[in-house]
């Protein structure tokens, strides 16, 4: 699971997956749209009975031994949810799937993942506006997934917040030789529609 948004445990299930199938989390920076949910899917995991450990692994400003303090005292978990600290360049494997971290830029510590399994290769933003050399670990992806939060005309917005425009998200596809691009990330202030934003990134 990369990031970790609010009732992100019921939106699993909704997609007919299964939670308690997860091995790993990765979190790409501490705001709440990419964390809001992990409490909820903790303690999902907790009413399943769940027994073995739960890998959370993110930048190291991210307060994860904190919030478990708070749910521990009163609900013990029935397994093992580690944090494990990475940095850049960090190589994981989970389950023939090798996750590797590189550097976002978002005004704290933040990460983008490519994302490897034997003959495909995938490529997540996580939130960033784009930079020199930002596309270098998505070159050849089959599958960028871009944050697109505003329109390009939005651009004292996306400056403030540090986020990309769909036009930026298109541009890094092209850039990145992506076979395919997935927008995400809209915010509720952009100027316009998705289609608005699937266009711009068309062009």
């Amino acid at each position: 699971l990369f990031d970790c948004g609010d009732r992100i445990y019921h939106q699993i299930r909704k997609s007919g997956n299964d939670p308690t199938t997860l091995d790993a989390v990765f979190i790409t920076h501490n705001h709440g749209a990419h964390t809001a949910g992990i409490p909820s899917l903790v303690m999902g995991l907790n009413i399943r009975k769940r027994e073995r450990p739960l890998n959370l692994y993110g930048p190291d400003n991210f307060p994860l031994h904190e919030l478990f303090k708070l749910y521990n005292p009163n609900f013990p978990l029935s397994y093992d949810a580690n944090f494990q600290k990475i940095k850049a360049g960090d190589v994981i494997k989970v389950r023939g799937i090798e996750v590797k971290a590189f550097p976002a830029r978002h005004g704290l510590p933040a990460f983008m993942y490519s994302i490897k399994v034997p003959g495909v290769k995938a490529f997540y933003t996580g939130d960033t506006v784009p930079f020199q050399g930002y596309m270098e670990g998505a070159q050849g992806s089959d599958l960028l997934i871009h944050e697109s939060t505003y329109l390009h005309r939005d651009e004292v917005l996306r400056r403030d917040f540090n986020h990309s425009s769909a036009r930026e998200a298109g541009q890094a596809a092209t850039a990145a030789r992506a076979k395919k691009l997935a927008l995400v990330h809209f915010s509720a202030h952009m100027s316009g529609s998705i289609e608005d934003a699937v266009e711009e990134a068309s062009k």
